[in-house]
């Protein structure tokens, strides 16, 4: 029959306490007893007759040997207490009292400490037998070494600990130095240290924890031939252990470390992650000979997997820091370049802005005096030249001013917003000042002219500069789109913003429209509208879908009409810059009705920045 050691130790507990007055009678029960003692690591003591005046102590043989005296020592409660560990002693006797009282009869762990200096951890248990007739109490105790078992928590506490650090942490030096030394402090060697590679193949100490009397390696370098030697070495072992100097090397680089620093045993493994080596892991044992225990072994092993794995983290980490620097260094050249670039478009924009300027004004005007005198030479009753060749230079001349004023368009058109100057304006009075401008052109064009303005209408606060020349930019666009001889109606009226504008009939069903009262921020608010109408060709639909745009080629659709056609995206401009709205209805063959709006804000909305 086969006992593990914890139902080992039941079967003792109860063997004992059942056996304290049978020990002198059955000497056979009684070896019996402390044989399996010694195979479970246990000692026993019985106490008889409890706190009567024939109490008496016993030990087991075991014990003895647990405690380290000889068995010739008469048993006694100050002689345990004198093997205990100074600085649990006090604790001990106090737990031992309390057992003698009967107030708890809860086990302890505490440590020996040995004749030799060594200490070793021990559980202690009691129990206590009541004999049925004469009451009479026995006490049975239980001491088990559990000096492996304690080593083994220790194991894996650093384990778990300096896993948890080296997850926790990207700080590789940190986490090498407190690997190193918590390696020493539990396997209570000389020294531990990490050895790693540099980027010129050369070996370097990276981590390093000793014991000053056995001096530091700290400062020891590995040319690039004993790193290919060493690789080769532990390619080939993996772990290397070493229990006294005959089981070292007897040459080579090893040998040469051994001897200058004094080593007498040793426990060296490879440090790797995913396959590849990237240091070394040793302890040193500098005082004597060692025999390692598997437990010892298999602890630096998996240390050393843990340093694998915070290598590679601090190395990524590295990389990724290296990588942000290197991206802030490109993020403020590339800053740089482009406030150089936009400093150069500003001198570029200058530049453009005098070009146009010394175009539309300095040119302008020697043209417009060649017009002047062409067209006096071409009144006259018998000019010296001929009509056609007036006409030709005339044409020329034009086409000239056409140009520039599509200069004078786009350097307008480039600004990105408008400032308008705003003041209390009749729209009807613009229209007019319009139309008296614009009247040598309708009549040379004999086109005619009907204006519909209800009555009563109300001021508006507009820039009266900027609605002049959309009205302008709406009529000369008629007139150049057209052949002479067509009509043009202005209607202007005001929509209180309840319902959609009323069209004409003409214009009411399944016409082709732009933006006619599309949805904008003045849509319920009242507003002056104003139509300009014409009985022309009218226009195609790809025409009114590019009509408002920028730039748009007139020529594109009328082969004798030039120019970039910035006016009508000039109006759209201006017109939105008001808070309004643009568009335009046509049908080809029938004609066009371009339209567009002025809010008028009433009371509540008074104080709203219309040109924002």
């Amino acid at each position: 029959m086969r006992f593990d050691r914890f139902q080992l130790w039941q079967w003792i507990l109860s063997v004992g306490r059942s056996s304290v007055e049978r020990f002198g009678q059955h000497p056979v029960q009684s070896t019996h007893l402390e044989t399996a003692q010694i195979l479970a690591g246990l000692g026993s003591w019985q106490i008889c007759n409890l706190g009567s005046s024939q109490e008496t102590l016993q030990w087991s043989d075991p014990l003895y040997s647990l405690l380290g005296i000889s068995a010739e020592v008469p048993p006694s409660h100050a002689c345990y207490l004198a093997q205990v560990h100074p600085d649990d002693r006090d604790r001990v006797a106090q737990v031992h009292q309390c057992w003698r009282e009967m107030q708890q009869l809860e086990g302890i762990e505490y440590r020996l400490l040995k004749q030799d200096g060594t200490e070793c951890w021990v559980r202690e248990r009691v129990a206590v037998d009541c004999a049925s007739q004469s009451g009479i109490l026995h006490m049975t105790g239980i001491v088990q070494d559990i000096t492996a078992e304690w080593h083994q928590a220790e194991y894996n506490r650093l384990l778990t600990e300096t896993s948890q650090r080296v997850r926790q942490s990207l700080q590789v030096d940190e986490i090498l130095q407190t690997a190193v030394a918590e390696i020493r402090r539990l396997l209570g060697v000389d020294r531990a240290f990490i050895a790693q590679v540099n980027s010129r193949g050369c070996g370097y100490i990276a981590a390093e924890s000793n014991n000053p009397t056995w001096g530091s390696i700290a400062d020891e370098g590995f040319p690039v031939e004993v790193i290919a030697e060493l690789q080769k070495v532990y390619q080939q072992q993996g772990t290397i252990v070493y229990c006294s100097p005959a089981d070292q090397p007897q040459a080579g680089f090893l040998h040469y470390l051994y001897r200058k620093y004094e080593v007498q045993a040793g426990i060296s493994t490879p440090i790797a992650t995913s396959g590849t080596t990237m240091g070394l892991l040793a302890v040193h044992q500098c005082r004597g000979s060692r025999r390692w225990d598997v437990q010892e072994i298999q602890l630096v092993e998996q240390l050393a997997a843990q340093i694998g794995i915070a290598l590679q983290q601090g190395y990524l980490h590295r990389q990724m820091q290296e990588t942000a620097t290197a991206l802030e260094q490109q993020v403020q050249e590339r800053t740089q370049q482009l406030e150089q670039q936009m400093e150069a478009l500003h001198l570029l924009n200058q530049q453009q802005e005098r070009l146009i300027h010394a175009i539309s004004h300095d040119l302008q005007t020697p043209i417009l005096g060649i017009v002047m005198v062409l067209q006096r030479l071409a009144k006259q009753p018998e000019p010296s030249l001929s009509s056609t060749m007036l006409n030709l230079m005339l044409d020329s001349s034009q086409r000239q001013l056409s140009l520039l004023k599509s200069l004078q368009e786009e350097a307008a058109a480039s600004q990105p917003l408008l400032k308008l100057d705003r003041q209390p304006t009749q729209l009807t009075g613009v229209i007019h000042r319009t139309l008296e401008d614009l009247q040598p052109l309708l009549s040379e064009s004999n086109i005619k002219v009907l204006t519909q303005f209800q009555d009563f209408l109300p001021t508006v606060s507009l820039d009266s500069s900027y609605i002049q020349q959309v009205v302008r930019h709406l009529i000369t666009n008629v007139v150049q789109h057209n052949l002479p001889g067509i009509q043009i109606t202005i209607e202007v009226g005001l929509d209180e913003g309840v319902n959609e504008t009323t069209l004409p009939p003409r214009w009411q069903g399944g016409h082709r429209e732009s933006g006619l009262r599309k949805q904008h921020p003045w849509q319920q608010a009242p507003c002056l509208y104003c139509r300009v109408q014409d009985n022309g060709v009218g226009l195609r639909s790809e025409q009114i879908a590019l009509m408002f745009t920028k730039p748009y080629l007139r020529s594109s659709h009328n082969r004798h009409i030039t120019g970039l056609g910035l006016g009508l995206y000039l109006c759209h401009q201006a017109i939105k810059a008001h808070g309004g709205e643009i568009g335009v209805i046509s049908e080809v063959e029938q004609g066009s009705m371009f339209w567009f709006t002025v809010p008028i804000p009433v009371r509540a909305t008074a104080a709203i920045d219309l040109a924002s």
